[in-house]
């Protein structure tokens, strides 16, 4: 038995009141879940630990604002090592919050990255409501805050988060941008090439965006060409505006990221082309634990990527999609090639080309899979419109239930391993393909950031004071350690200098537990 199209239509149209305001349902419950998540995030933002790459980004944000403020004349960012590859928007930006903050740097750092996140959740609302309703935006926004592997990094992942934010923004107003062609309003064209300049300015990468851009841009006014068969004179007409808004959008997207890359600023036509080669086709020998070995990053079987997305996107991400897969199987007949579907062919092509290009050049990966956490919303948007498209659309109102109930209680299983592995949420694995993190961590890495370093100083605070008449000597695998560190309790030693220590702390990554001998005094763990 079908619902009938004026009940659904009547649920669509209810509203509710909130702060004084008339909402629809769906947006009010998207507000009311903003506002949880942003209550989250301040009173737990504190409990994350200090990853390997949060030091070095905070100096370069630092040096960055010196550069300006002194006129250029003060470039000791020119020191940041490979921070040179990546745009300086967040940090610069942060830079000044973390002088005037009340907290410590990073707590500081870790709050701004957490809200940045936030931002990221209701670009995904809206470009699944823009897509398909309310409803789609707020599953994807419910599906991304519990995809436990963006909501770990969104804490203290001061690189990719920040690239994933303005990626799915730049799709929203690209989208956007596809929807006005061919009169493609000021308004718009400023929007998208801001979104697209703001990508860049975080990580080169961004330039996938004017990639994007230059693709359906021309796919559209081809579509439209078909639709009106225009005559010469407007296929010239249109000619010239695709050159021009491709054009436009892709200077101010460019000049925008130069603002917040100095070394790119430098030299602005060719060091970027430069960072893009050097990210392609890297030698970086550093090692990651896949399928039980340390291999390094150059080493990756082709399948990598697949395995990995395979194991740590949550059970019910997946559920969306062979539900999306079967609805379009069901609506095959409407899948026509137009400007709405072309949205929709925009939308998976920036979930499935960054990936499938990455396997097939062969492109050097570790740390789990941490560098494409920027697909992540845009997966999260297919999946809840799976989800709700198949739900109004199938017949039977005991299969509605079923998938209703399946979703649910899928979504409190990964709700609970949240709860239990705070504030380590970025080591998940899903049960389905990778049988859990216990069985999943003899052959993959967990904690290759050391986010649980925090833990262990402050399991030493309240459990680990002996009667030296001095501080306690720490040292760590990673120079990270020593931010945690109380200055007035604790000397930070290298780790070139084991015989000096009294305390020594590593995570598994790469054995640098075996670096330094000795008794274990506490493991950080897990699920065992």
């Amino acid at each position: 038995m079908s619902r009938p199209a004026s009940q659904a239509h009547t649920i669509s149209q209810k509203t509710i009141q909130l702060m004084g305001k008339t909402l629809s349902l769906w947006k009010g419950l998207f507000v009311v879940l903003v506002f949880i998540q942003l209550v989250l995030v301040i009173f737990t933002s504190r409990d994350y630990g200090i990853t390997i790459d949060e030091p070095p980004h905070a100096y370069y944000g630092k040096h960055i604002v010196h550069w300006y403020l002194s006129g250029f004349e003060e470039d000791d960012f020119l020191n940041a090592g490979n921070m040179l590859f990546y745009g300086g928007l967040f940090d610069t930006l942060v830079h000044p919050l973390t002088v005037i903050s009340p907290f410590d740097i990073h707590d500081t750092r870790h709050l701004c990255n957490a809200l940045v996140g936030l931002l990221g959740i209701v670009a995904t609302y809206k470009l699944g409501a823009y897509l398909g309703s309310p409803l789609t935006g707020l599953l994807a926004a419910l599906f991304l805050i519990f995809t436990p592997r963006f909501y770990g990094h969104s804490f203290n992942n001061p690189k990719d988060i920040p690239f994933a934010v303005c990626y799915i923004w730049g799709l929203y107003y690209l989208i956007q941008s596809v929807a006005e062609l061919p009169d493609l309003s000021g308004k718009t064209l400023l929007k998208t090439a801001v979104a697209i300049g703001l990508t860049m300015a975080v990580r080169v990468g961004g330039f996938i965006l004017l990639f994007y851009m230059g693709l359906v841009f021309f796919v559209r006014y081809v579509q439209l060409g078909w639709q009106t068969k225009p005559i010469r004179h407007q296929v010239l007409v249109w000619g010239k505006q695709y050159v021009f808004q491709v054009l436009s959008i892709a200077l101010i997207a460019y000049v925008l990221m130069l603002l917040f890359w100095p070394r790119a600023l430098i030299d602005p036509f060719v060091y970027p082309f430069h960072v893009l080669r050097v990210f392609s086709n890297f030698t970086y020998y550093v090692t990651t634990f896949f399928e039980g070995a340390e291999i390094t990053w150059i080493e990756i079987p082709w399948y990598y990527v697949p395995k990995w997305l395979s194991m740590i996107v949550p059970e019910f991400v997946f559920v969306g999609l062979l539900l999306g897969v079967v609805w379009c199987v069901m609506r095959r007949e409407r899948m026509g090639f137009n400007g709405v579907s072309l949205k929709w062919y925009l939308l998976v092509f920036a979930s499935l080309f960054p990936p499938m290009y990455a396997v097939a050049i062969g492109s050097p990966l570790g740390d789990g899979l941490r560098h494409f956490l920027f697909i992540y919303p845009s997966v999260a948007i297919l999946s809840s419109s799976g989800v709700t498209a198949f739900v109004r659309y199938v017949e039977s109102i005991w299969i509605r239930r079923c998938v209703v109930g399946v979703m649910g209680m899928l979504m409190l299983m990964v709700v609970w391993d949240m709860v239990r592995l705070h504030p380590n949420q970025y080591i998940y694995f899903n049960r389905l393909v990778a049988g859990g993190l216990a069985e999943a961590s003899k052959g993959y890495q967990t904690d290759y950031w050391e986010n649980s370093y925090k833990q262990g100083v402050k399991w030493l605070d309240i459990h680990y004071q002996p009667k030296l008449g001095r501080r306690l000597r720490v040292g760590g695998a990673s120079d990270n350690v020593q931010y945690l560190l109380d200055a007035s309790r604790y000397e930070f030693v290298p780790v070139p200098e084991p015989e000096l220590m009294d305390v020594y702390m590593s995570t598994t990554r790469a054995d640098g537990h075996r670096m330094v001998p000795g008794e274990i005094i506490k493991t950080i763990d897990q699920d065992g």
